[in-house]
Protein backbone atom coordinates (compact mmCIF):
# COMPACT_ATOMS: atom_id res chain seq x y z
CA UNK A 1 0.00 0.00 0.00
CA UNK A 2 1.51 3.28 -0.72
CA UNK A 3 0.09 6.66 0.37
CA UNK A 4 0.98 10.89 0.49
CA UNK A 5 2.82 11.36 4.26
CA UNK A 6 2.27 15.04 5.26
CA UNK A 7 4.66 16.82 3.61
CA UNK A 8 4.02 14.98 0.36
CA UNK A 9 0.12 15.96 0.59
CA UNK A 10 0.59 19.58 1.26
CA UNK A 11 3.42 19.87 -1.54
CA UNK A 12 0.60 18.61 -4.09
CA UNK A 13 -2.45 20.34 -2.29
CA UNK A 14 0.10 24.15 -3.06
CA UNK A 15 0.48 23.19 -6.52
CA UNK A 16 -3.19 23.19 -7.23
CA UNK A 17 -3.56 26.20 -4.58
CA UNK A 18 -1.06 28.07 -6.98
CA UNK A 19 -2.98 26.88 -10.51
CA UNK A 20 -6.14 28.07 -8.62
CA UNK A 21 -4.78 31.42 -7.78
CA UNK A 22 -3.46 31.81 -11.16
CA UNK A 23 -6.57 31.43 -12.76
CA UNK A 24 -7.88 34.09 -10.63
CA UNK A 25 -5.13 36.72 -11.24
CA UNK A 26 -5.59 35.90 -14.60
CA UNK A 27 -9.38 36.21 -14.67
CA UNK A 28 -8.88 39.93 -12.89
CA UNK A 29 -6.32 41.22 -14.77
CA UNK A 30 -8.29 40.67 -18.25
CA UNK A 31 -11.38 42.37 -16.13
CA UNK A 32 -9.21 44.76 -15.30
CA UNK A 33 -7.87 45.44 -18.37
CA UNK A 34 -12.00 44.87 -20.16
CA UNK A 35 -12.52 48.29 -18.27
CA UNK A 36 -9.67 50.40 -18.97
CA UNK A 37 -10.13 50.39 -22.68
CA UNK A 38 -13.03 51.19 -24.31
CA UNK A 39 -14.15 49.38 -28.06
CA UNK A 40 -14.75 46.09 -29.40
CA UNK A 41 -11.31 45.27 -27.63
CA UNK A 42 -12.93 45.38 -24.47
CA UNK A 43 -15.67 42.82 -24.88
CA UNK A 44 -13.06 40.63 -26.37
CA UNK A 45 -11.04 41.08 -22.87
CA UNK A 46 -14.03 40.19 -21.27
CA UNK A 47 -15.17 37.31 -23.12
CA UNK A 48 -11.37 35.96 -22.82
CA UNK A 49 -11.51 36.41 -18.61
CA UNK A 50 -15.04 34.23 -18.55
CA UNK A 51 -13.46 31.38 -21.31
CA UNK A 52 -10.35 31.23 -18.87
CA UNK A 53 -12.38 31.32 -15.99
CA UNK A 54 -14.40 28.56 -17.36
CA UNK A 55 -11.53 26.48 -18.31
CA UNK A 56 -9.80 26.89 -15.21
CA UNK A 57 -12.57 25.19 -12.87
CA UNK A 58 -13.08 22.76 -16.00
CA UNK A 59 -9.14 21.84 -16.10
CA UNK A 60 -9.12 21.70 -12.06
CA UNK A 61 -11.26 19.03 -12.20
CA UNK A 62 -9.03 16.98 -14.73
CA UNK A 63 -5.84 18.27 -13.43
CA UNK A 64 -7.09 16.65 -9.66
CA UNK A 65 -7.41 13.28 -11.15
CA UNK A 66 -4.70 13.25 -13.44
CA UNK A 67 -2.51 14.43 -9.92
CA UNK A 68 -3.70 11.61 -8.26
CA UNK A 69 -3.28 9.11 -11.22
CA UNK A 70 0.65 10.37 -11.30
CA UNK A 71 2.04 10.90 -8.03
CA UNK A 72 0.10 7.06 -7.66
CA UNK A 73 2.17 5.90 -9.73
CA UNK A 74 5.60 7.55 -9.12
CA UNK A 75 5.23 7.35 -5.39
CA UNK A 76 4.69 3.34 -5.91
CA UNK A 77 7.51 3.15 -8.36
CA UNK A 78 9.59 5.05 -5.80
CA UNK A 79 8.32 2.63 -2.62
CA UNK A 80 9.29 -0.51 -5.06
CA UNK A 81 12.19 0.43 -7.11
CA UNK A 82 15.54 1.39 -4.38
CA UNK A 83 16.66 3.72 -8.04
CA UNK A 84 13.76 5.76 -7.24
CA UNK A 85 13.94 5.60 -3.19
CA UNK A 86 13.34 9.04 -2.11
CA UNK A 87 12.80 10.59 -5.39
CA UNK A 88 9.92 12.98 -4.41
CA UNK A 89 9.71 15.02 -7.54
CA UNK A 90 6.35 14.08 -8.90
CA UNK A 91 5.02 15.82 -11.50
CA UNK A 92 1.70 17.23 -11.89
CA UNK A 93 -0.33 19.80 -13.83
CA UNK A 94 0.56 22.65 -14.57
CA UNK A 95 -1.47 26.30 -15.07
CA UNK A 96 -0.96 26.12 -18.98
CA UNK A 97 -1.94 22.11 -19.14
CA UNK A 98 -5.05 22.74 -16.97
CA UNK A 99 -6.46 25.43 -19.07
CA UNK A 100 -5.79 23.76 -22.19
CA UNK A 101 -7.18 20.53 -20.51
CA UNK A 102 -10.51 22.45 -19.88
CA UNK A 103 -10.65 24.18 -23.11
CA UNK A 104 -10.87 20.85 -24.99
CA UNK A 105 -13.69 19.92 -22.66
CA UNK A 106 -15.58 23.43 -23.78
CA UNK A 107 -14.82 22.85 -27.47
CA UNK A 108 -16.56 19.76 -27.26
CA UNK A 109 -19.47 20.84 -25.22
CA UNK A 110 -19.66 23.29 -27.75
CA UNK A 111 -19.91 20.82 -31.06
CA UNK A 112 -22.13 18.83 -29.30
CA UNK A 113 -24.29 22.20 -28.42
CA UNK A 114 -23.67 23.21 -32.43
CA UNK A 115 -24.88 19.76 -33.87
CA UNK A 116 -28.02 18.91 -31.62
CA UNK A 117 -29.34 22.58 -31.37
CA UNK A 118 -28.99 22.45 -35.64
CA UNK A 119 -30.82 18.48 -35.88
CA UNK A 120 -33.51 19.82 -33.41
CA UNK A 121 -33.95 23.12 -35.45
CA UNK A 122 -34.06 21.30 -38.58
CA UNK A 123 -36.62 18.74 -36.89
CA UNK A 124 -39.12 21.45 -35.27
CA UNK A 125 -38.97 23.15 -39.29
CA UNK A 126 -40.72 19.99 -40.17
CA UNK A 127 -43.86 20.96 -40.36
CA UNK A 128 -47.75 19.47 -41.17
CA UNK A 129 -51.34 21.14 -41.85
CA UNK A 130 -54.65 19.45 -41.11
CA UNK A 131 -56.42 20.65 -43.83
CA UNK A 132 -59.81 18.56 -42.36
CA UNK A 133 -60.30 18.70 -39.33
CA UNK A 134 -64.49 19.56 -40.11
CA UNK A 135 -67.84 18.42 -39.96
CA UNK A 136 -69.11 16.61 -43.23
CA UNK A 137 -73.50 17.34 -42.30
CA UNK A 138 -73.65 15.18 -45.43
CA UNK A 139 -72.53 11.91 -44.08
CA UNK A 140 -72.55 13.16 -40.39
CA UNK A 141 -69.01 12.33 -40.12
CA UNK A 142 -65.42 14.45 -39.33
CA UNK A 143 -62.65 14.16 -42.31
CA UNK A 144 -59.34 15.13 -41.28
CA UNK A 145 -56.25 14.82 -44.11
CA UNK A 146 -52.73 15.83 -43.02
CA UNK A 147 -50.04 17.56 -46.28
CA UNK A 148 -46.86 18.88 -45.82
CA UNK A 149 -46.71 22.39 -44.77
CA UNK A 150 -45.21 23.62 -47.62
CA UNK A 151 -48.11 22.04 -49.75
CA UNK A 152 -50.29 24.76 -47.87
CA UNK A 153 -51.35 27.22 -51.13
CA UNK A 154 -49.73 26.09 -53.37
CA UNK A 155 -52.41 25.99 -56.09
CA UNK A 156 -52.81 22.40 -55.72
CA UNK A 157 -56.11 21.03 -54.21
CA UNK A 158 -54.37 18.69 -51.82
CA UNK A 159 -57.45 18.78 -49.23
CA UNK A 160 -61.16 18.46 -49.27
CA UNK A 161 -64.03 20.62 -47.54
CA UNK A 162 -67.06 21.93 -47.68
CA UNK A 163 -67.50 24.68 -50.15
CA UNK A 164 -69.71 27.07 -50.36
CA UNK A 165 -71.30 28.42 -53.75
CA UNK A 166 -71.99 31.40 -55.05
CA UNK A 167 -75.90 29.98 -55.10
CA UNK A 168 -75.40 29.45 -51.24
CA UNK A 169 -75.29 25.67 -51.83
CA UNK A 170 -72.84 23.68 -49.48
CA UNK A 171 -70.14 20.88 -51.69
CA UNK A 172 -68.10 18.75 -50.58
CA UNK A 173 -65.07 18.87 -52.86
CA UNK A 174 -61.08 19.48 -53.04
CA UNK A 175 -59.75 22.47 -52.25
CA UNK A 176 -56.11 24.07 -52.49
CA UNK A 177 -55.75 22.97 -48.42
CA UNK A 178 -58.80 23.91 -46.73
CA UNK A 179 -58.09 27.74 -46.70
CA UNK A 180 -59.47 29.47 -49.95
CA UNK A 181 -60.67 28.43 -53.19
CA UNK A 182 -60.67 30.61 -55.92
CA UNK A 183 -63.80 32.24 -55.69
CA UNK A 184 -65.44 31.28 -51.69
CA UNK A 185 -63.56 30.67 -48.21
CA UNK A 186 -63.33 27.31 -47.25
CA UNK A 187 -66.07 27.09 -44.38
CA UNK A 188 -65.41 24.82 -41.16
CA UNK A 189 -61.65 23.94 -41.91
CA UNK A 190 -59.01 25.01 -38.34
CA UNK A 191 -55.97 26.15 -39.59
CA UNK A 192 -53.95 23.76 -37.32
CA UNK A 193 -49.74 23.73 -38.08
CA UNK A 194 -48.03 20.70 -36.21
CA UNK A 195 -44.93 19.19 -36.17
CA UNK A 196 -44.91 16.17 -38.79
CA UNK A 197 -43.75 12.70 -37.57
CA UNK A 198 -40.26 12.69 -39.46
CA UNK A 199 -40.00 15.81 -37.38
CA UNK A 200 -39.98 14.17 -34.24
CA UNK A 201 -37.91 11.95 -35.04
CA UNK A 202 -35.29 14.26 -36.03
CA UNK A 203 -35.77 16.03 -32.94
CA UNK A 204 -35.39 12.63 -31.06
CA UNK A 205 -31.69 12.01 -32.99
CA UNK A 206 -31.05 15.30 -31.52
CA UNK A 207 -32.08 14.42 -28.03
CA UNK A 208 -30.00 11.44 -28.48
CA UNK A 209 -26.84 13.58 -29.67
CA UNK A 210 -27.44 15.26 -26.08
CA UNK A 211 -27.09 12.42 -24.58
CA UNK A 212 -24.69 10.82 -26.12
CA UNK A 213 -22.51 13.70 -25.69
CA UNK A 214 -22.89 14.00 -22.24
CA UNK A 215 -22.05 10.32 -21.23
CA UNK A 216 -19.39 10.64 -23.58
CA UNK A 217 -18.02 14.07 -21.34
CA UNK A 218 -17.59 11.58 -18.63
CA UNK A 219 -15.52 9.10 -20.48
CA UNK A 220 -13.58 11.97 -22.55
CA UNK A 221 -12.41 13.75 -18.68
CA UNK A 222 -11.51 10.50 -17.25
CA UNK A 223 -9.70 9.13 -20.37
CA UNK A 224 -7.86 12.41 -20.09
CA UNK A 225 -7.04 12.29 -16.68
CA UNK A 226 -5.72 9.17 -16.86
CA UNK A 227 -3.68 9.39 -19.87
CA UNK A 228 -2.36 12.90 -18.84
CA UNK A 229 -1.43 11.33 -15.16
CA UNK A 230 0.29 8.69 -17.31
CA UNK A 231 2.41 11.51 -19.17
CA UNK A 232 2.95 12.91 -16.08
CA UNK A 233 4.80 9.68 -14.25
CA UNK A 234 6.53 9.07 -17.46
CA UNK A 235 7.95 12.80 -16.95
CA UNK A 236 8.85 11.54 -13.32
CA UNK A 237 10.44 8.29 -14.97
CA UNK A 238 12.53 10.75 -17.49
CA UNK A 239 13.49 12.89 -15.05
CA UNK A 240 17.12 14.56 -14.88
CA UNK A 241 16.78 12.98 -11.41
CA UNK A 242 16.95 9.43 -12.75
CA UNK A 243 19.09 9.96 -15.70
CA UNK A 244 21.57 7.81 -13.96
CA UNK A 245 18.89 4.82 -13.78
CA UNK A 246 18.05 5.47 -17.10
CA UNK A 247 21.74 4.97 -18.56
CA UNK A 248 23.08 2.00 -15.64
CA UNK A 249 22.30 -0.63 -17.93
CA UNK A 250 24.86 0.45 -20.48
CA UNK A 251 27.15 1.86 -18.40
CA UNK A 252 30.71 0.04 -17.77
CA UNK A 253 31.18 -0.13 -21.59
CA UNK A 254 33.16 2.44 -23.80
CA UNK A 255 29.71 3.49 -25.76
CA UNK A 256 27.43 3.45 -22.24
CA UNK A 257 30.01 5.61 -20.76
CA UNK A 258 30.10 8.14 -23.43
CA UNK A 259 26.55 8.20 -23.31
CA UNK A 260 26.01 8.39 -19.56
CA UNK A 261 29.10 11.28 -19.46
CA UNK A 262 27.16 12.84 -22.03
CA UNK A 263 23.60 13.13 -20.02
CA UNK A 264 25.46 14.12 -16.80
CA UNK A 265 26.83 17.06 -18.76
CA UNK A 266 24.69 18.76 -18.98
CA UNK A 267 26.00 22.27 -19.63
CA UNK A 268 28.03 20.43 -22.03
CA UNK A 269 31.31 21.80 -21.21
CA UNK A 270 33.03 18.65 -21.05
CA UNK A 271 33.50 18.52 -17.51
CA UNK A 272 30.69 17.28 -15.17
CA UNK A 273 30.75 19.22 -11.65
CA UNK A 274 28.98 18.61 -8.54
CA UNK A 275 26.02 20.15 -8.73
CA UNK A 276 25.55 18.36 -12.04
CA UNK A 277 25.94 14.92 -10.13
CA UNK A 278 23.84 15.66 -7.64
CA UNK A 279 21.01 16.72 -9.60
CA UNK A 280 21.25 13.66 -11.40
CA UNK A 281 20.26 12.05 -8.25
CA UNK A 282 24.04 10.80 -7.63
CA UNK A 283 25.14 10.60 -3.86
CA UNK A 284 27.37 13.43 -3.75
CA UNK A 285 29.57 11.83 -1.47
CA UNK A 286 30.23 9.79 -4.62
CA UNK A 287 32.04 13.27 -6.38
CA UNK A 288 35.19 12.98 -3.82
CA UNK A 289 35.59 9.41 -5.26
CA UNK A 290 35.30 10.15 -8.81
CA UNK A 291 37.68 13.36 -8.51
CA UNK A 292 40.99 12.08 -8.17
CA UNK A 293 42.70 15.05 -9.11
CA UNK A 294 40.44 17.19 -6.51
CA UNK A 295 40.38 20.06 -9.60
CA UNK A 296 36.85 20.25 -8.63
CA UNK A 297 35.37 18.94 -11.39
CA UNK A 298 34.95 15.00 -12.99
CA UNK A 299 36.87 14.65 -16.74
CA UNK A 300 36.03 12.22 -18.99
CA UNK A 301 39.00 10.46 -18.40
CA UNK A 302 37.76 10.34 -14.39
CA UNK A 303 35.16 9.21 -15.27
CA UNK A 304 35.92 6.42 -17.66
CA UNK A 305 37.95 4.88 -14.50
CA UNK A 306 34.82 3.87 -13.13
CA UNK A 307 32.89 0.42 -14.17
CA UNK A 308 29.67 2.33 -12.73
CA UNK A 309 28.55 5.11 -10.61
Amino acid sequence: MVSLNLKQTLVAGMNTVIVVGMIYISTALLIYLGLSIDGDISLVLFSLSVAIFIAGMIGLFTKVLADGFSIGFSLSTSKSDSAYDGNEDFRQMDFKSTIMSGLSVMAVVLGIAVISSTIIYFGTGMKEFDCGGYYDPYDERRYAVTIDVDKVNDGTNDCYGIVTDSAGIDRHEPTDDGWYTTTDEYQGAEDDTTTSPLGWMVILLGVMVIIAGLAGLVTKIIADSFGTGMELHQQYLDGPRNVVENSIETSGTEEGNESLFAELDTDGDGVISKEELGAAGVDESRFAELDTDEDGVISKEEFDEFDDL
